[in-house]
Parts: C-alpha cells; sequence; structure tokens
C-alpha cells in the first residue's frame, strides 16, 4: 500500500499559501510574520506554522544537495 499525503486537499492548500508566503518574502524580505498574515489572509498562528515548515523544507533541501554533492565528489576522486 503506498501511503501518500501529496494528493490530498489540504496539503495541496497548504502548498500553496507556502508559495504564496515565499513569494511575499522574495519581495519584502523584512516582513514580519503579522505583515505576511495580513497581506496573504492567514493567521499569524497560521504564518508561524507555515514560515516553520518553509525553513524545515530549505534545511532538507540543502542536506539532500550537499548529499548529492559528497557522493559526485567520491565518485570523481576514487
Amino acid at each position: 500500500m503506498n501511503f501518500s499525503t501529496e494528493h490530498w486537499a489540504s496539503h495541496k492548500r497548504g502548498k500553496k499559501k507556502r508559495s504564496e508566503i515565499s513569494l511575499y518574502l522574495s519581495e519584502h524580505p523584512n516582513a514580519t510574520p503579522q505583515e505576511i498574515a495580513e497581506n496573504v489572509n492567514l493567521s499569524i498562528w497560521q504564518v508561524k506554522r507555515h514560515l516553520s515548515k518553509i525553513h524545515l523544507e530549505r534545511e532538507m533541501s540543502s542536506v539532500a544537495i550537499a548529499s548529492a554533492f559528497v557522493i559526485c565528489s567520491v565518485s570523481l576522486f576514487s
């Protein structure tokens, strides 16, 4: 049985809101969570939750890129 949440409506909405928050932050890098909340129509608590998830996703992405670099480097010099 394959368990995947990517087709759940709530996960799609969350992903869309994180995209909106990321876009807003790219245009307003010094925005506070309150400013973000007001501009993307979320509560401050929802914004904080999404910011936490965005941060975690970026960390995981950075680790994956670093791991791929190490693997490539090792195979080049082996």
